[in-house]
Parts: C-alpha cells; structure tokens; sequence
C-alpha cells in the first residue's frame, strides 16, 4: 500500500496499483494511523488474513472471472487475486465495474 497526495508520473507505477480517492474529514477525533490501538488491528487484520490465506491457498478458485474480456492481464491479475476469496458474485462483479473505470 503506498499513499501519497497526488498520483506520481508514473505510468508502470500506476497501472499496478489500486487507486483509492480519499477525503479530507471534518472530524477532529479520528486516531492516527501510529496510534497504538490502530497499530495493534492493523497487525490483527494482516495475521488473520495472512492465516486465512495459508489455510485456504489450495481450496481457492475463482470459477469465472467477469472481468476477464473487459480489463489488461496486469488489472486482470490483480482482479483475480483481490476476487479470489469474495464468495459474493455480485461483489466479484463491482470489484470488476470499479477496475474497469479506473
């Protein structure tokens, strides 16, 4: 994940990346990202996900890609591996929607 203000001049870097537009909150309590509460579920989220991976590696497959005639090979394999564990084929299909408009 790499965050920065404005998209850099890189063609090769952004084609390989999964563009997030953010906006600035009015909210003055929100914690910040070095606070130890957010480091402590951030570590949480990445040790589950990476067990969830581990686990379920070889059971995974992605039957139909709905992307796969409408987005390059690059987008189409990062597609794949964002969609892999999304049972939902409505999710699979607006992940797909969300690729091609970017």
């Amino acid at each position: 994940m790499v965050c920065w203000t404005e998209l850099p001049n890189d063609a090769a870097l952004n084609s390989r990346c999964i563009i997030i537009p953010l906006q600035e909150s009015d909210r003055a309590n929100l914690l910040r990202v070095t606070d130890p509460k957010i480091e402590a579920i951030a570590d949480n989220a990445r040790q589950m996900l990476q067990q969830y991976r581990l686990e379920n590696f070889n059971r995974l497959s992605l039957a139909l890609v709905p992307a796969d005639e409408r987005i390059n090979s690059r987008t189409r394999d990062l597609y794949e591996a964002l969609a892999l564990p999304i049972a939902d084929a409505n999710i699979r299909e607006l992940l797909a929607v969300k690729f091609e408009l970017q």
